[in-house]
């Protein structure tokens, strides 16, 4: 004998209410994410040729390790916080509307990894997850799925 589980009827409206502040803190965090990490690709650039001249002015050789940091390894620290930021942003506006469970699971976890705004991001990533887990909010998001 099997018994199904079947999570609790739910009013859509509630759920709605309980994602929409994590939901809207990750995608503030997620737009400065984006943002930070675009502007620091041209930053870090920018950096690498001040340290370049000024080391060159001196006449003294460029430690190895600032072209590395401020070159490859900057370069793929910014693309991953900046997908790691375009995922909790896609995610956070699916959430809003209680659609993709799956995906605004993932935008949760992705505003925790990115740190975006250092606080933002991995608050915002804690509290989302929480509110998903919620059966309630599973059911309204699976409801929301037929649609």
């Amino acid at each position: 004998m099997s018994v199904d589980f079947q999570p609790p009827p739910t009013d859509p409206a509630e759920a709605a209410r309980a994602v929409k502040a994590p939901a809207i803190l990750m995608i503030v965090g997620g737009a400065f994410g984006v943002l930070g990490a675009v502007s620091s690709v041209f930053l870090n650039k920018l950096m690498l040729e001040w340290m370049r001249e000024s080391y060159a002015e001196q006449k003294q050789p460029m430690p190895e390790m600032f072209e590395v940091l401020y070159g490859p390894l900057g370069l793929a620290w910014n693309v991953i916080a900046g997908l790691l930021s375009v995922v909790a942003l896609a995610g956070a506006i699916r959430m809003l509307s209680l659609r993709s469970w799956g995906l605004a699971m993932a935008a949760s976890i992705c505003a925790i990894l990115s740190c975006a705004c250092c606080v933002i991001g991995p608050a915002a990533g804690i509290w989302g997850i929480i509110v998903l887990s919620r059966p309630e909010v599973k059911a309204a998001f699976a409801a929301s799925a037929t649609r």
